[in-house]
């Protein structure tokens, strides 16, 4: 399933017909459980390549590196990590 460039803006609470109870959405379409690198970027307000060089680093959380060179962000932890105010991983931050 390919994962969409742009999301619908008009949010929904009731599940699809293939959904699971839960499932987060948005237009009545369920929402990917990833985000792509151009995705997060926007969503941080920041380039690609700045995302790119901030993951490399350790300071972007959620990275999930597929086959190849393509790579995704776990939209549950980037949603959080956002919520939260973007904070470095606490595994990462300087002593």
């Amino acid at each position: 399933m390919a994962v969409p460039d742009t999301i619908p803006l008009r949010p929904t609470t009731a599940p699809g017909p293939s959904a699971p109870a839960g499932a987060p959405q948005l237009g009545g379409t369920v929402l990917p459980a990833v985000y792509t690198a151009d995705q997060v970027a926007a969503l941080l307000q920041i380039d690609r390549a700045t995302l790119e060089r901030r993951a490399a680093a350790g300071k972007v959380p959620g990275r999930l590196p597929l086959p190849g060179r393509a790579v995704r962000y776990r939209r549950d932890v980037i949603d959080q990590w956002i919520q939260e105010g973007c904070q470095m991983p606490a595994s990462k931050r300087r002593r």
